[in-house]
Formats: C-alpha cells, sequence, structure tokens
C-alpha cells in the first residue's frame, strides 16, 4: 500500500473516530441541553408560575438602562437583557392601567429587589400638566470607568438623573460625579422622605466615615455620631430613617438613626412594622429555555390560594431546594463530557546530546518536533453513560427535595393561616367578654357604694377584667409574631401589609378516604418517598457504571511532524494508534465493587422501607387526630348550643318577671349565662382552628399540601354552592309556632337543599316585637342556624306601592329587624338578610298606562332606595323581579337602578315547564349585572301557564337537577329558589 493510500487510510479513520464523536455530542446536546434545559428546568420555575395563574400577570413594559464606561445607554430590547439584578443595571417597569393605558412607573431597586412607586400627579387642574416631565435621581459609587467595582480603590459618588412622565416615558437627563469627598464612598442609601442620600466614605485606613448629600447632589455632610462605634454598613427599611451596623456595644449590633435630631435608638423590627409598601412585586416566567420579569400585584385580602402560589414562588427555604435542584440538572449535563474526544497537542525540539559520539553542530543540528491529535475513550463510554443516568436521578432526587420542601411550607403556612383565623375570631369573643366583665365590675362597684359586703366580689371581677386585658394583648402581640411568619413563608418582607380574607371554613363536613387508600396516596406521592426511590435506583447505575479502577482503552489519531523548519520535513506521520492499560488490582476492584454497591442497595432499601413506614405512621397519626378533632367539635357544638338556648331563657325570665319575682332573682343570671356561651363560642373556634390544622396534616402527609387550596374552598362560607337552593316562608307563624312545625320546615329544608330561608315577618317586623313570636323565631333561628341554614327577612306589601305611610312602615320593618339583632351579641344567630318582594308590575294600570308606570316605578325605587340606606352595610338587600325586566327593552333601564341599589335579584321564572324556563333564564343571565337566583313555582294556587305544578318527588327532584345542570358553572348564578314552603311542604317530607 502507498503513502498515498495510507494516508487516505488514516484520513477516513481519524473521519470515523470524529464522526463517532460528532454523533455522541449530538446524543449528549439532545439529551442534556435540549431535554434538561427545555423540560427539567421547567420545575425550576414551576412555583412562579403558579404565583403568576393565581394573581395574574400585571400588563407591564420593562425599561432598562445600563452603565457603560462613562455614559448610561437605555437597552434596545431589555426583553433580552437578563441582568436585570446587576448594580449597573436602572430598571424601571411600566405598569399599564386596566384598559390598556399607560399607568404608573416602578423603579427596581437591586438592593431590596423591591419596586418602588415614582409619583407623577399633575399639578392643578391642568391635564396638561400630566405630562411635564419629573425627576427621579439615582446615587451609584461607580469606579472610573463606570462598573459597579465595590472592592476596588478609586470610587466615586455619581448622581445619576432620570425624567418621566405621568405616562410612564422616563429618559435619561445627565450625570454628575459629587466632588469633596474625603475617602473612597461606597453603600448610598436614599432616604427620599427627607430628600438625602447617606453613604459611607473609606479612608486609607479603613475606616468608615458616615456621609450624606442631598437630592441635587450639594450640601456634603460628615456625621460625628459620638459613640457609635465602627460602622460596618448602612441601609434604611422605611425610606425615613437609617439603620446602620456597628460595634458600639462591643458586638456587632443594629441601630436607627433619625436624620431630624440625630438621635440613634436600638434597632427594632416591629418599628417597621406594616408600611403599606407597593403592593406590586417582581417574578419570573419561564418559557422556551429562558426567564423573563413579571410583575404580579398582591391582593388586597389573601386566602388561602394566594398564599400557597406566594410560598411556593418565593419562600426562602423552597427558593434554596430550588437552586440546588437547578445545580442538579447542570450536573447531568456534566457527567458524560468525559465521552467528548480530548484534543492533544506537543511542541518542542530535537537536538543530538554528543555524550557518546562527537556529531557537533548541536545547533545546526536541532530539529523542530511538533503533535497534533484526537484522542476518544472506549471502554468509559459506557462507564459515563451511566453516571448520566446517575447524575440525572440525583436531579430527580433534587426535585423530590424541592417538592418535600414546598409541600411542608405550604402546610406550614396553611396552619398558620388558620391559626390567625383563629385570633382574629377570639377578637371578637373578647371584645365581648369585657363587655360582660365589665358589666359584672359595674354592677358591684355601685353595689359596693351602699356597703362593703361586696368588696370580695368587686375585686374578683376587677382580677378577671385584668387577665382579660392580658388575654387581649398577648393575642394581639401573637397575631403580629404569626403574621410576620406567615410573610416569611410567602417570602414578602416585613413591612408589607397584608390582610387574611375573612372566611368561615366549615372544616367539620371534611371526610377523608379509606386509610388503605390514603395510605396508597401518600406511598405513591409523598417526596420524601420518592426522594428515597430515586436514590435506590441512582445505586443500580453506579454499580452498573463499574469501579474507579478499570482497564483503560483509547482511540488516538494524531499527526506527527519533524523537521528543520516548516517547509523541510525529516518526518510527516499520521498515527493511528489503540492504546490501553490494565491494573493490576482490577478483578479485585470489580469484586469490591459490587460488593460495596450491594451492600449500598440493600441499606437504601431499607432506608426506603423506613421512610415508606414513617410516613405511614404519621398519616395514622394526622388522622387519628384528625378524627379526635371531629368529635370534639360535635362535644363543643352541643356545648354551645347548651349555653345558647340558656341565654335565652335568662333573657326571657328577666323579661317577665315580676317585681317580686325580680327581687328574688340573680340580677346577673343574663349576665352570667351569656359569658358561659362567649366562652363556650370561643371553645368552638378552637376546635374550628385544630380541624382546620389537623385536616392539612392529614394532606401534608401524603405529600399534596400544594391540592389544599381547591380542597378548602368548597368548604369556604364564600364558597357558592351552586346545587343549593332558597325558599320562601309566607306563613312563618306556622313554622315557628311550635317544635314539631320547626322540625317539620328542617326536614323539608334538608329534602330540598335549601341553605337559605326567607321568612315573612309580615309589612311591620311585628313578629320581632311580639314576646311569645320572639322567642319562637329566635328558637327558629338558632335551629336553622344549627344546620347552616340562613334567615332571611321578607318584607313586602302590595299597598306600600300606593300608600303615602309605605317609606314609614318599610323604615318601622326594617329598623325593628336592626333592633332584633342588636339585642344580641355578634356571635349569636343573627337575621342575615332583607329581601323586598314588590311587584309593581302586578299593579293594575302598570302593563296599559305609562304615566301609571311611571309613578309606580318611581315609587318601587324610593322604597329600594330607603330599604339600601337603612341597611346600609350591616347586612346584604335583595329584592324580586319578573323575567320581563330582562328580556323586555322598555323595561331594562330599570332593573339596572334596580342592580345598583341591591346586592341580588331573585328572578320570578315563573313558568309551568322547564323548557320554558331555561330558554327565559339564558336571556337574563345575559343582561345580569350581579348575584342572580332563578325563582321556580310549584304553587297550586298560581295560575296553570306559572307554575310547574302538580308533581310528585321524583318528579320535583329530575326538574331541579335539569334546571341546575343547565346554569351550573355560570358566575352569576347563585342557585335555585322555590316558592314557598307551603307548596314544597307535602312531597318534602309528607306533612300536610
Amino acid at each position: 500500500m502507498g503513502r498515498h493510500s495510507l494516508k487516505v487510510l488514516a484520513l477516513s479513520i481519524c473521519l470515523v473516530c470524529l464522526g463517532c464523536s460528532t454523533l455522541n455530542r449530538q446524543s449528549v446536546s439532545q439529551d442534556a441541553d435540549v431535554a434538561l434545559v427545555r423540560e427539567l428546568m421547567e420545575p425550576v420555575y414551576m412555583g412562579q408560575q403558579a404565583l403568576i395563574d393565581t394573581l395574574g400577570a400585571t400588563e407591564h413594559d420593562m425599561i432598562v438602562f445600563r452603565v457603560e464606561n462613562q455614559s448610561v445607554k437605555r437597552v434596545p430590547k431589555p426583553e433580552d437583557f437578563p441582568q436585570i439584578w446587576a448594580q449597573e443595571s436602572i430598571v424601571f417597569f411600566r405598569v399599564n392601567d386596566a384598559d390598556g393605558g399607560h399607568g404608573a412607573l416602578h423603579y427596581f431597586d437591586p438592593q431590596t429587589f423591591r419596586l418602588v412607586r415614582l409619583s407623577a400627579e399633575a399639578e392643578g387642574p391642568d391635564p396638561s400638566l400630566a405630562e411635564q416631565p419629573h425627576t427621579f435621581t439615582l446615587f451609584k459609587a461607580l469606579s472610573d470607568a463606570g462598573r459597579w467595582l465595590p472592592g476596588d480603590r478609586d470610587l466615586s459618588l455619581v448622581r445619576l438623573e432620570f425624567e418621566y412622565t405621568s405616562s410612564g416615558e422616563v429618559r435619561f437627563a445627565g450625570k454628575k460625579r459629587v466632588r469633596g469627598i474625603a475617602g473612597e464612598p461606597f453603600l448610598p442609601v436614599h432616604l427620599r422622605d427627607k430628600g438625602l442620600v447617606f453613604f459611607l466614605a473609606r479612608n486609607e485606613n479603613g475606616v468608615h466615615s458616615l456621609m450624606s448629600v442631598d437630592q441635587n447632589g450639594q450640601d456634603l455632610k460628615e456625621h460625628a455620631l459620638g459613640d457609635a462605634g465602627e460602622i460596618a454598613r448602612i441601609y434604611s427599611d422605611d425610606g425615613r430613617t437609617l439603620v446602620f451596623e456597628s460595634d458600639k456595644k462591643g458586638y456587632q449590633s443594629l441601630f436607627r438613626l433619625d436624620p431630624d435630631d440625630g438621635a440613634i435608638t436600638d434597632y427594632s423590627r416591629s418599628d417597621n412594622e406594616e408600611t403599606g409598601e407597593n403592593p406590586y412585586i417582581l417574578t419570573s416566567r419561564y418559557a422556551y429555555g429562558a426567564t423573563t420579569p413579571v410583575v404580579v400585584k398582591l391582593p388586597e385580602t389573601m386566602d388561602v390560594r394566594n398564599i400557597t402560589s406566594l410560598v411556593m414562588a418565593q419562600n426562602p427555604e423552597v427558593s434554596l431546594k430550588r437552586a440546588l435542584f437547578a445545580a442538579a440538572l447542570v450536573e447531568v449535563g456534566i457527567a458524560t463530557l468525559p465521552n467528548y474526544p480530548s484534543f492533544y497537542f506537543e511542541i518542542g525540539t530535537v537536538s543530538p546530546a554528543g555524550f557518546f559520539s562527537n556529531q557537533g553542530g548541536f545547533v545546526s543540528q536541532t530539529l523542530i518536533d511538533g503533535l497534533v491529535g484526537l484522542v476518544q475513550p472506549l471502554f468509559d463510554i459506557k462507564r459515563n453513560t451511566e453516571l448520566g443516568r446517575a447524575a440525572r436521578l440525583t436531579a430527580e432526587t433534587a426535585r423530590n427535595q424541592l417538592d418535600n420542601e414546598i409541600n411542608e411550607r405550604v402546610a406550614e403556612a396553611i396552619r398558620l393561616y388558620f391559626e390567625i383565623a383563629y385570633l382574629n375570631e377570639m377578637a371578637a369573643v373578647w371584645e365581648e367578654l369585657m363587655t360582660v366583665y365589665g358589666k359584672r365590675a359595674s354592677h358591684y362597684s355601685t353595689l359596693k357604694t351602699v356597703g362593703d359586703a361586696y368588696g370580695v366580689q368587686l375585686l374578683a371581677a376587677d382580677r378577671v377584667l385584668v387577665a382579660g386585658r392580658a388575654q387581649q394583648e398577648h393575642n394581639r402581640q401573637q397575631m403580629l409574631y404569626l403574621k410576620r411568619r406567615l410573610k416569611h413563608l410567602c417570602g414578602l418582607s416585613q413591612g408589607t401589609r397584608i390582610t387574611l380574607a375573612r372566611d368561615d371554613l366549615f372544616m367539620d363536613e371534611a371526610v377523608f378516604r379509606d386509610e388503605g387508600e390514603l395510605h396508597d396516596l401518600a406511598v405513591l406521592n409523598h417526596p420524601r418517598i420518592k426522594a428515597a426511590t430515586s436514590e435506590l435506583k441512582k445505586a443500580y447505575f453506579l454499580e452498573s457504571a463499574g469501579p474507579a479502577v478499570r482497564g483503560r482503552l483509547n482511540a488516538s489519531a494524531e499527526y506527527e511532524y519533524t523537521g528543520r523548519n516548516t517547509s523541510n520535513a525529516v518526518t510527516d506521520n499520521i498515527n493511528l494508534t489503540l492504546s490501553g492499560s490494565v491494573s493490576t488490582a482490577n478483578k479485585k476492584s470489580a469484586r469490591l465493587h459490587k460488593q460495596y454497591w450491594q451492600q449500598i442497595k440493600d441499606s437504601l432499601r431499607i432506608r426506603l422501607g423506613i421512610v415508606s413506614g414513617e410516613v405511614q405512621l404519621s398519616l395514622d397519626e394526622a388522622l387519628m387526630d384528625f378524627k379526635a378533632a371531629k368529635h370534639d367539635y360535635m362535644a363543643k357544638r352541643a356545648n354551645t348550643r347548651y349555653y345558647l338556648e340558656k341565654a335565652r331563657v335568662a333573657r326571657l325570665y328577666e323579661s317577665i318577671d315580676t317585681l317580686d319575682e325580680e327581687a328574688q332573682r340573680d340580677p346577673l343570671a343574663v349576665n352570667t349565662a351569656v359569658q358561659e356561651y362567649l366562652v363556650a363560642v370561643g371553645g368552638l373556634a378552637e376546635v374550628r382552628k385544630d380541624l382546620g390544622i389537623r385536616y392539612v396534616n392529614v394532606w401534608r402527609e401524603t405529600g399534596r399540601s400544594t391540592f389544599l387550596p381547591e380542597q378548602i374552598e368548597g368548604f369556604s362560607s364564600k364558597h357558592v354552592d351552586q346545587t343549593m337552593a332558597s325558599l320562601w316562608l309566607w306563613e312563618t307563624k306556622a313554622a315557628i309556632g311550635t317544635p314539631a312545625g320547626t322540625a317539620a320546615f328542617l326536614r323539608a329544608a334538608k329534602a330540598g337543599n335549601i341553605n337559605r330561608v326567607y321568612a315573612y315577618l309580615y309589612s311591620d317586623s311585628r313578629l320581632l316585637t311580639e314576646m311569645m313570636f320572639r322567642e319562637r323565631f329566635t328558637l327558629f333561628l338558632n335551629a336553622c342556624a344549627e344546620e347552616g341554614i340562613e334567615v332571611w327577612a321578607l318584607l313586602g306589601e302590595p299597598e306600600w306601592l300606593t300608600d303615602n305611610k309605605a317609606i314609614q312602615d318599610l323604615t318601622r320593618g326594617i329598623d325593628r329587624i336592626m333592633q332584633f339583632n342588636a339585642s344580641k351579641n355578634r356571635l349569636e344567630p343573627k337575621i342575615t338578610g332583607v329581601k323586598i318582594d314588590l311587584e309593581p308590575h302586578s299593579i293594575p294600570g302598570w302593563e296599559t298606562d305609562n304615566e301609571v308606570r311611571e309613578a309606580l316605578n318611581t315609587s318601587y325605587l324610593r322604597l329600594l332606595k330607603r330599604a339600601e340606606t337603612r341597611i346600609g352595610d350591616v347586612m346584604p338587600l335583595w329584592v324580586d323581579c319578573p323575567v320581563k325586566y330582562f328580556s323586555q327593552e322598555q323595561h331594562r333601564a330599570l332593573m339596572r337602578q334596580i342592580a345598583r341599589l341591591t346586592d341580588g335579584i331573585t328572578v320570578m321564572a315563573y313558568f309551568n315547564t322547564p323548557d320554558k324556563t331555561i330558554n327565559a333564564v339564558k336571556t337574563v343571565l345575559v343582561e345580569a349585572a350581579g348575584p342572580i337566583e332563578v325563582g321556580l313555582e310549584f304553587s297550586s294556587k298560581a295560575p296553570v301557564s306559572d307554575t310547574l305544578y302538580p308533581m310528585d318527588r321524583d318528579e320535583w327532584a329530575q326538574v331541579v337537577e335539569t334546571l341546575s345542570g343547565q346554569f351550573l358553572g355560570t358566575s352569576e348564578y347563585m342557585g335555585l329558589s322555590f316558592h314557598d314552603y307551603s307548596a314544597l311542604k307535602p312531597m318534602l317530607n309528607g306533612v300536610r
């Protein structure tokens, strides 16, 4: 074979090796770079995406300026600029209005990672002033080259000025160096409320001086703080005062400096409790292998769903695990890099030594020797591939650890939600208790003026008052502490003001599956078990990778050149080499490697069993605690019901006692009964808290805490169960007249899936003034509350629309309702709302005479306005309206005015077939501007065209299912409303 053929063969072999290497690189790139970066990296940002999905991303534009050398330049494509966190970046966010117009401008502070809103309000009534530029200044410590070098010398304090308008336009307006600073300035801190910028200046000896300038970079001052010690660093947590670190006490501590009077005080975080910071926060969205900044707005009130999304996105411990997960993903790509071929080269000289022969001419005989080539390991390809698979499982373990951290932190945050809700409820309980204690103390104080016999009782009453105040203060401090913990869990600054949504959560209604099924769910879903499983699987790949002490085999292709110069070759070769080595400990290494990993796999199997057992035992304990809390709830609920009735009876006796009986009666009997009831309410609130916490614990032990928001919402008092219904009750006297009548009503309500009853109290609410009916109504109210049924007052008389005294009658009726509610403490069952049943369309002349209709409509709206004004925000106000108000154009103006005055409308969709009802209600829901109930008529007394009568219970159930199914999921739809109890009672409970 000739020299040329050898070169072709060598080149072909080299290309084959390079081709294999290329395929290997492409495989690594496909598996690691694409699959991992595009797919595996997505869970790194799953928390941020959950936050965006829950709170919703704002419409905003990002504006970025960058300090480069001696100039400040605007970045043309900020979405492609990832370094918004860098100190040389100046970043603004223009958060747009809901209608798409440009809104407020916010500056991103890279030191605190907060958004600072820039004020740009027009001065005076002239709208043109809104576009006049406003000034925003920043001070940065920059090197002469314009880069942020806090560790280097020769820093300068530079004032950067920007101009912006109320429409959100911003531009760089200039910079100026602050001169005359003795030392090297660093850490500028803006106190914008004071118009000052503080900074530290470091002299040649490393001693720091505290200095300041105004917003114009003038009025340079050095602040001598006396015995403040050596100041290490400064910052501000409220924009008004300066916080600095020093060794004033002999150890590092934080102090607060008031720039107005120079006063120095010990720093306390409580000084800055909930300052009402900007509600906008910055998070990230991941898409197509890249992240982009996203601005979201915190809600005014936070519920469980908001809290969960914040914890997933911003919790520090979760962020730490997320960063470790991201590092593990990078490690996957590193693991297979040794499979790449290595490039090597060698260059030198070859010269005869002449030790044993006289060759002479050392320099003249010196040759240039060079070598360049590629070497591809062969035996290590399988090993590195297995190590890469093991690295994938390491990343899987890191993800499971991230999931476990999320599981734990979300559960912790929701438990805090229940604890804070309990303290909110107890605040109301303690306010009522303190009123009761105060009345008792006042009673004994009055008696003590007559004689000293009641001195001990007065001291006892005062002691209870003091203890009550102490408990209230403890609850307040505990509330602040729990909120601080919750803000930490949510990744919010302590200055952020948060208000939790007030909600009654009926966790006693929660049930869990069979314990065996829950165990299966825990084993399949708990991240701790998944992490232990991943570690066990990883051991198999590490075992398959083989020992580090092993045989080596390398294929290499190299080009070798030797000559006097580059154009005068002595040798010019292509070398193809297959080389290898085998350790003398090769077999022993393989045997020990196998034994080692066999033991490791056995230990990991044992560990998996231990972890699985721990999870299942913890689940059993959580279930046991939850069941115990449910039993405790039943006992506390019965206790509360007993003391509520005891308080009612005490009030009754007090109201009917004669003068002789009053002298023998305990004057504090009502006070004592109410106190016992309030204590019972507090006990019930505590067990409700325990139910919530223990419910969360069960979900945590199955590894599914992130699903809690959807589950808990189903037990919320704010959750609108569109399968529930309301019921008209015109014959209220009959329903409340006897215990049997009340029991029959409750049976019918339960059978009809009723959660609201509109009880007719007569035109002037006289049922609330006549003592016998008042007490019976109170019993009825308490019984309905026990079954979760709201009782609303139903008012309205046809003559009100034409009677000049109607306003007075309506006012009297509403006032009696308010007085009835006011006679009870805030924790007793009360009338929940008011419904006005007036039908101007039923008055003769409304359909045919425009003047009559106009007068009736005016009278109707005047009555609604009086009701709305009289009730205010104390309770909701609803009305009944016919379908025609929505379907006929001439009446829609009336309907819109009704909607503005009320909180909801029951549409009297009175037809004789479900199909007619469905067609009519579809139009109503399109036109509706608020909550809507669909009223159905079942009375035999109604016109045949307006009622679904007659039907038996099965037919009724089919109609209800058909109609509900048509409207479920429509936001305005609040459920069905049945007219009325007297019509449904026979079919629902068989009582006539």
